[in-house]
């Protein structure tokens, strides 16, 4: 079977398919008996081309062959299969396999090769490891050598003269298949163990892994022969590397000793892997430590103690709590009952020292913090450091940090952490619980371990699978027994007497390492033969230019306080444009107790500092002032803030305080001008045309507070994603929302079948609006305009400045839960844009580069430029530019648009912004129901009002309709668009029956129209019998052209009609520039003789038609008739009717209609 093996299982390079054969047993003692398995030659594929080649070897199965077939070769000749006989048989049997040849191959070989054998495998695989760097090209051509380019891996096989296939096999030997998961790491960690044995200590796989790896050679080193007290080298300093692993949060915990002897160099003596860096997962290492150095003071029967386990640690509490459980753990386990766990947790402290290298690192790094300490003072500040750690006695070491804390207050909680007893007691001297002469004996730092960390990167290398990674610990820690034992055998391991030479250097320069020092450094002469010509030399004294970064200060974050913080920079962004004469007089009549009196102060403060510029630690006047209104939101009852550190609703807390706390006619003066600063106040007026026995029908609810405005994915479809349209369309007075189905319901019954026109009438706009987007990633993308006009084509509304100017975007990021803002200001008519995240730069806004609004704040949401990743537009806030004065002409607009409806509004008298605070409907035959005759439909507690139309009892009276004498109507179901009947009310056409006519109002019109001269014409001044008329000519004018009824005495440009004698002007005939009416050809009729047209009325003719907002019975003779001028005739092909389109006149003087 080594054989077999060795040979890759008998693999052959011809095409072969495995064909059946019997039964058989891979146990059987005779290879007749063995497991049979035949494979049969498919032959070879040959190009038709002599000159060609190029063998290919034929797929397994027929039809693929012959799809092999169908192509070409690649020198373009025809391709034919070379058939093959041979079936060779193979026998597996206990003993190995028996191989029977089937007859010799007459065709060539294929020039493809698809496999590697098992030596052409070994052999690249020994190339890949001895140079695991080194790429697939590199390979293919010859990889670096000391006489050049060695061989190329493509003489191991012709398989690897393809650069892929090198990649594929490479990445197979470095790192196979098969993973370390499952059933394949324990068994591949048991061979490991199995090849390497006395290697691991304990292995513990689990929530916490910990694999503790120690050897023989390593333990011997816990206990010294000689001690070195005078050098601070005796106990342990033990370290974690955190990039070792290749996964990032594991660590190699190291331990190790000095080796005074004969290496003279620090030995590591106990490795961990750990999978986390948790206080359980140092336990477990510390505790072998700890029953490793007992058993060998054990074995030498030497007395332990507690000063035996003293260890050199950093400052991190997961490092420092492990030790003390593992020597709790230890104690307890060795001697149990012989001390308390407390009395072993009082003394484990005690055996810790802590690295002062990393409080003098820290030194370092804190002084360079130009917004902590003045680079001025950066010398200062180091002296005060280190001086901690000169200080005899705790009285001193206090009264030199108070002094410490006073010169530099922003280090405060820098110099606070370092006070604390768990890390003074292991740092500084007049803290120290160890005993003295131990803490004299172990080292200052953990720089030896650092050394030591540094040596494995650099022999092993970094990111290492975890069995790749044990594997070279092995090699790592053989390799100082390999210098001891030849240290201790006479064999030179290095040149020269003194292994610590480092130590004179150290004496001589005050460091380790002479580089370090100025005069250490290399220096570099200067060929005088040359200019200077470089860059450095041309430019010397010249200070190079770099961006320099503008910000403007803010709210620093915390405890989750971007919703408020954000939100008020917004707030300010709009509200400082004119704080002064609108938001400071507005909100400053409200009681000092008002959360918005206290807004107005934030403000206020938020101006009356110097805004530009870095203050270092942030802001503290703003971010104090925040806290403060933190809480005030928390105090007040109609938030839904309810803890400082919660996260709350970006605007939900102002919407809570501006909120009214009962009617609005109940709300005092100063608090309804206030909330009328940010909110908007409406009425919803509700109409629908009743079916069947109910009748027309109102419901008018009480004026309140609008709620927030949120622009959704279905708004924006409907407006195309247009906000200046949507926002136009919004502050419509007429402009009614259709909704399905009547308000009259209950419980899912609907008692009405009508439709609901719903009107939604703004009575205020606020002076800071903001707008809510939701979510952005739905299809809810908007254009983002620069400014929003609630009358778009209002000269009057633009001269009083109603118009909307775009200030701040707030941005959200729904994982991270953090708001942040983008924001500009005017200062000097010069415009500045900021962005704004209280997480950073210590609370500062950051100046863009550009001042232009558009790509940054305005555009379409989707292409908004310089928004950090993750985070998406969710609100706009608009400043109102005419402040007050624009609200008032807004509302006078909007309640004289409202009369049209029917509504009438009362203002009270306290009021201090002309808002009305109650309304009613009147329209004619209109009356408010009570509760009781609201029927049960409406709900208990309902504030809406509702009104019902009221039919009269009287007779109708004939209405009056100005024109001339016509032929009546060739389609009696002819009728009026702008006057529906009430059949057209329940969806049903006219009827042609006498009776359905003498119920329609249609009659009413034709009635008119068909009546003679003598019963319409009206006795005026103008009428040719009356003895009242001062007109000489017996026929005056009665132009139906533009409606004139006058002496026609003075107006020389007339034609007089054949048949009435009535005078019409010239220029109001059709096509009046076309005639002669001079010529005594030309003969005139008037419209009111001539036939009526199919359309009924002329065009420009006035008519009398009832008031268009009263419905119902319109015969009543409390109707009111306006004249009206017909306009055009509009067809309807789906009903048996037309419809016609009328202007109605503000005019009752006959002689000034046109």
């Amino acid at each position: 079977m080594d054989f077999v093996e060795k040979h890759n299982n008998l693999h052959v390079h011809w095409a072969t398919a495995t064909l059946g054969g019997r039964g058989g047993s891979t146990e059987a003692t005779g290879w007749e008996q063995g497991k049979l398995t035949r494979r049969a030659c498919q032959g070879a594929i040959q190009c038709e081309d002599a000159a060609c080649q190029i063998i290919t070897r034929p797929q397994t199965r027929r039809a693929g062959i012959d799809k092999q077939l169908e192509k070409s070769c690649a020198c373009g000749a025809k391709l034919s299969h070379q058939p093959c006989e041979v079936i060779s048989s193979l026998y597996t049997f206990k003993g190995g396999v028996y191989y029977q040849n089937g007859g010799t191959h007459l065709h060539p070989h294929p020039t493809v090769r698809l496999h590697l054998a098992k030596k052409e495998k070994d052999a690249f695989a020994h190339i890949v490891q001895e140079n695991p760097t080194a790429g697939p090209l590199k390979l293919l051509v010859g990889r670096p050598g000391g006489n050049g380019a060695a061989d190329s891996v493509a003489d191991i096989s012709p398989v690897l003269i393809n650069a892929e296939r090198i990649k594929y096999e490479r990445r197979r030997v470095l790192k196979p298949t098969g993973g370390q998961g499952g059933d394949n790491f324990v068994k591949e960690f048991g061979k490991f163990d199995k090849l390497n044995p006395n290697f691991v200590r304990t292995a513990q796989f689990g929530e916490v892994s910990v694999v503790a790896l120690q050897t023989p050679f390593m333990a011997s080193r816990l206990l010294k022969s000689v001690l070195s007290a005078n050098d601070g080298v005796d106990g342990v300093v033990s370290d974690a590397a955190h990039g070792y692993w290749r996964e990032r949060n594991s660590l190699l915990i190291v331990s190790s000793t000095y080796e005074p002897t004969h290496l003279k160099c620090w030995v590591p003596v106990l490795i961990s892997y750990s999978n986390g860096g948790t206080a359980e997962h140092y336990r477990i290492h510390f505790f072998e430590l700890f029953c490793s150095i007992a058993e060998e003071y054990d074995a030498r029967k030497m007395e332990l103690n507690d000063d035996c386990f003293a260890n050199v640690v950093d400052f991190s509490s997961a490092e420092r709590n492990g030790f003390i459980l593992a020597f709790v753990d230890f104690w307890l386990q060795r001697a149990p009952g012989e001390r308390t766990v407390d009395e072993l947790l009082d003394v484990a402290p005690k055996l810790l020292k802590g690295c002062a290298h990393h409080f003098r690192s820290q030194i370092t790094r804190v002084k360079k913090i130009s917004g902590v300490v003045d680079p001025a003072q950066a010398d200062v500040f180091e002296n005060y450091g280190k001086k901690l750690l000169q200080c005899e006695t705790p009285e001193e070491f206090n009264l030199h940090a108070t002094e410490f804390i006073k010169a530099f207050p922003r280090a405060e909680s820098w110099i606070r952490w370092w006070m604390l007893p768990a890390y003074a007691s292991m740092l500084f001297p007049s803290f120290r619980v160890m005993k003295p002469a131990l803490w004299e004996a172990i080292p200052d730092t953990t720089n030896a371990e650092e050394a030591t960390h540094w040596k494995l990167y650099a022999v092993l290398g970094k990111h290492l699978a975890l069995l790749e990674g044990l594997r070279a610990l092995v090699a790592f820690t053989d390799h100082y027994r390999v210098q001891f034992e030849a240290k201790r055998h006479g064999i030179k391991t290095h040149y020269g007497t003194d292994r610590e030479h480092w130590k004179r250097t150290a004496q001589l320069h005050g460091r380790t390492k002479y580089t370090r020092t100025k005069a250490g450094r290399p220096t570099h002469t200067k060929n005088d033969g040359r200019p200077p010509d470089t860059g450095k030399a041309l430019l010397l004294g010249r200070k190079s230019k770099s961006p320099k970064l503008d910000y403007e200060k803010g709210y620093v974050w915390k405890n989750n306080s971007c919703w408020l913080d954000s939100s008020l920079t917004a707030i300010a962004s709009a509200a400082t444009r004119d704080f002064q004469t609108n938001m400071d007089i507005v909100l400053g009549g409200l009681p000092p107790n008002h959360p918005l009196f206290d807004l107005r102060q934030l403000i206020h403060s938020r101006m009356s500092i110097e805004l530009r510029g870095y203050e270092p630690g942030g802001c503290s006047l703003l971010s104090n002032q925040r806290d403060g209104f933190i809480k005030v939101l928390r105090d007040h009852p109609q938030t839904t803030v309810k803890s400082l550190a919660g996260f709350g609703s970006l605007f939900g807390w102002l919407y809570d305080i501006s909120a009214f706390t009962g009617r609005i006619t109940s709300t005092p003066a100063p608090v309804e001008r206030a909330s009328a600063y940010f909110r908007m106040l409406s009425v919803t007026f509700r109409t629908c045309p009743g079916t069947g026995h109910w009748q027309p029908h109102f419901q008018l609810e009480r004026i309140k507070l609008r709620k927030e405005i949120q622009l959704h994915s279905g708004i924006c479809e409907k407006y195309g994603g247009s906000m200046r349209q949507w926002f136009a369309d919004f502050m419509q007075a007429g402009k009614a929302e259709p909704l399905v189905g009547c308000w009259r319901a209950k419980e899912g019954e609907c008692f009405c079948d009508g439709d609901t026109l719903c009107y939604e009438i703004i009575l205020n706009i606020p002076a800071v609006l903001i707008i809510q987007l939701g979510d952005v990633d739905v299809g809810n993308h908007w254009e983002i305009p620069g400014s929003l006009h609630p009358f778009p084509n209002n000269s009057a509304a633009t001269a009083h400045r109603v118009k909307y100017t775009l200030t701040s975007h707030l941005y959200a990021n729904p994982r991270a839960l953090h708001f942040i803002a983008r924001y500009s200001t005017v200062e000097g008519g010069k415009t500045r844009i900021y962005d704004y995240d209280g997480k950073r730069n210590e609370g500062h806004a950051v100046l863009q580069s550009s001042s232009t609004f558009k790509g940054l704040l305005t555009g379409s949401t989707d292409s908004l430029k310089a928004i950090p990743k993750g985070y998406k537009l969710y609100a706009v806030v608009y400043h109102l530019d005419g402040g007050e004065a624009a609200q008032k002409y807004f509302r006078k607009e909007q309640l004289e648009q409202s009369k049209k409806l029917g509504l009438h509004f009362e203002v009270a008298s306290t009021s201090l912004t002309g808002i009305p605070s109650t309304c009613e409907l009147r329209r004619q035959n209109v009356e408010r129901l009570s509760d009781e005759d609201r029927g049960f439909w409406a709900p208990a507690g309902c504030s809406a009002a509702e009104y019902e139309h009221t039919p009269p009892q009287k007779s109708p009276r004939k209405s009056q309709v100005w024109h001339a004498p016509m032929a009546p109507p060739k389609d009696p179901a002819l009728t009026v668009s702008s006057l529906p009947s009430e059949n057209e009310q329940d969806g049903v056409a006219p009827k042609s029956s006498k009776a359905a006519q003498e119920d329609s109002i249609d009659k009413l019109i034709l009635n008119t129209l068909e009546a003679p001269a003598s019963k319409r014409r009206k006795s005026a001044e103008h009428d040719t019998r009356s003895n009242s008329s001062d007109s000489t000519t017996p026929c005056p004018i009665h132009c139906y052209g533009c409606g004139l009824l006058r002496d026609g005495d003075n107006d020389p440009e007339q034609v007089q009609c054949l048949s009435c004698g009535f005078w019409s002007h010239f220029e109001c005939q059709p096509n009046a520039d076309e005639v002669d009416w001079n010529s005594p050809d030309v003969s005139f009729t008037c419209d009111g003789c001539r036939a009526r047209p199919p359309e009924l009325f002329f065009t420009g003719e006035i008519v009398m038609l009832p008031d268009p907002f009263v419905m119902g019975d319109w015969r009543s003779d409390d109707v009111l008739w306006y004249p009206a001028k017909f306009l055009k005739h509009h067809p309807q092909t789906r009903l048996p009717r037309n419809e016609f389109e009328f202007r109605f006149s503000e005019c009752n003087d006959w002689d000034k209609l046109l």
